[in-house]
């Protein structure tokens, strides 16, 4: 009996021992795994931060070249303006098809802006925009040679309201901008009435707004002192 006793106690020790290393080994294979993952997690970690480090470099990148693309194109903006100087838009000439663009600008001139010395004024190019439409009177676009020229008919174009004909009290003659500046200075014209309101001195510049010696632009003209709670819905 006591042999048997003691076989007993050996294989159930034997077994404890098994059972142990067992769990030993799986612990230390689960330690392993452990590692493994710590180690994936402080990889994926640093992949993560140097792909944030990288794409926070590729925003700062994009910002720059959005800044640099935007002063760009306001440079363009500023070129066009600056090579259409010599140029006067003539709004509301009456237009006949096959007409002599340039002998009617001569007649408007010389007849209804009254200018003397008209037949000294040279014209270096005159034409309309566009294409003809029975329906339609297209712009004039006419580009002097000389400053003094341009300014002498810009001088001149009050004396269209003591027109005789009612077509040419219609006429306008205004600078030829480009397209942004054009629509840049549609947006800031209805304030000048509300700064004069305010008891302020505003006329624009090109594309922006002087106010009391100061400029404003369509990206700054909300701060506009005094006047904030007036200004219209801006595009």
């Amino acid at each position: 009996v006591k042999s048997y006793v003691n076989d007993q106690i050996s294989a159930h020790k034997q077994e404890v021992t098994e059972k142990l290393n067992e769990y030993q080994e799986s612990l230390e294979f689960t330690q392993k795994d452990v590692t493994t993952l710590q180690d994936n997690m402080h990889e994926q970690m640093s992949f993560t931060y140097q792909l944030y480090s990288a794409t926070s470099k590729i925003v700062d990148h994009f910002d720059i070249m959005m800044a640099q693309n935007e002063n760009i194109h306001k440079r363009q903006i500023r070129s066009e303006d600056y090579s259409r100087r010599l140029n006067l838009l003539i709004i509301g000439l009456e237009e006949e098809n096959g007409e002599n663009c340039e002998l009617k600008v001569w007649q408007l001139f010389k007849n209804d802006l009254k200018i003397d010395n008209a037949d000294n004024i040279f014209i270096q190019e005159c034409h309309r925009i566009g294409k003809f439409h029975p329906k339609n009177t297209r712009n004039v676009v006419v580009r002097f040679r000389d400053l003094k020229d341009k300014k002498q008919v810009q001088d001149h174009r009050t004396n269209l309201r003591d027109a005789g004909d009612p077509k040419k009290k219609k006429i306008r003659i205004a600078e030829h901008f480009s397209d942004e500046t054009t629509s840049n200075r549609k947006t800031l014209a209805p304030l000048i009435k509300q700064c004069v309101q305010a008891g302020k001195k505003a006329t624009l510049v090109k594309d922006q707004l002087k106010v009391d010696g100061k400029l404003y632009n369509v990206d700054n003209v909300h701060s506009i002192p005094d006047i904030d709670s007036q200004l219209p819905c801006m595009k």
